[in-house]
C-alpha cells in the first residue's frame, strides 16, 4: 500500500469534520430569512469538493510519472 492512501484518507476525514464545524459555526450567526441560507447551505454544500477532489488527485497521482 502507498503511503499516500492513508495520509489521505486521515486528512480528507479530519478537513470535512473540520469544515462541517466551520459551516454550522457561520450558519449560526446567518440572518434567520429562509433565501440567505438557502444560498449559504448551497454554497457551503459544494464548496468542500473543490478542495477534495484536488487531494485525491493528489493521492492517486503515480509518483513515477514526475521523473
Amino acid at each position: 500500500m502507498r503511503w499516500r492512501t492513508p495520509v489521505v484518507a486521515l486528512l480528507v476525514v479530519v478537513s470535512l469534520v473540520a469544515y462541517a464545524w466551520l459551516a454550522a459555526t457561520v450558519a449560526e450567526v446567518l440572518p434567520d430569512h429562509w433565501v440567505v441560507q438557502l444560498a449559504f447551505y448551497m454554497g457551503a454544500g459544494v464548496a468542500w469538493v473543490f478542495p477534495a477532489v484536488r487531494i485525491l488527485v493528489w493521492a492517486q497521482r503515480d509518483p513515477e510519472s514526475n521523473r
